[in-house]
């Protein structure tokens, strides 16, 4: 039997019992859940507003991040690299503004506190300290 290693089985889907879970971060919304076309828009910038008229401001991880996996294969549908390719080519385009690159869960917390619409990708364990005003989004119909 060949061994897989985790990002392998993040980006085919799957996820080892232990195996970290992810959010989506959003300030100034409420925890709920999200069909994957909604939050694919909002992370190409095809919905540039939250409910109520805040701009949504994206942010995404790094491209050797766990968070960057999820991101890509669980969202999109796609690798890493063929997300960022993705990404570069609406900001080329002017389709969106360029997101800004977090390297970390905490970062993520961060910005989502500080920002004014911010959306990012968390470790649900490290958005369980997040604050009041920051929702966390689940993927869900």
């Amino acid at each position: 039997m060949r061994w897989v290693t985790l990002p392998m089985l993040l980006l085919l889907g799957g996820s080892p019992a232990g195996a970290e879970q992810f959010v989506v971060l959003a300030r100034g919304q409420p925890s709920e859940r999200i069909a994957p076309p909604a939050l694919r828009d909002l992370f190409l910038g095809k919905t540039r507003t939250w409910p109520g008229g805040r701009q949504v401001e994206v942010a995404i991880p790094a491209s050797d991040t766990l968070e960057m996996a999820w991101l890509a294969s669980t969202v999109f549908g796609l690798s890493p690299r063929e997300l960022r390719t993705l990404l570069r080519q609406r900001v080329f385009a002017g389709e969106m503004p360029e997101p800004r690159t977090l390297s970390s869960s905490q970062e993520c917390l961060d910005f989502a506190r500080q920002s004014r619409g911010g959306l990012c990708v968390s470790e649900e364990s490290a958005a369980a300290s997040r604050a009041a005003n920051v929702g966390a989004l689940t993927m869900g119909e």
